[in-house]
């Protein structure tokens, strides 16, 4: 399949993906290759969070170097 959005497929025959994205498991797969979404997608929500909280508070974020 060139591309699939959804549960993990269970088939009788064995899928092979070009890229899918599994909802149930939170995995991404490319070339046969998968990569957990869950640990970016929490770094991407910290991030977020901390961004929102500067922007409330006046803040900023630090200098280059510094």
């Amino acid at each position: 399949m060139p591309e699939w959005f959804g549960p993990s497929y269970k088939g009788k025959v064995e899928a092979h993906f070009f890229r899918a994205y599994f909802i149930d498991s939170g995995v991404f797969k490319i070339l046969g290759e998968e990569f957990e979404v869950q640990s970016l997608s929490d770094e991407l929500v910290r991030l977020h969070n901390r961004l929102v909280f500067l922007v409330e508070n006046g803040g900023r974020l630090p200098e280059a170097g510094a």
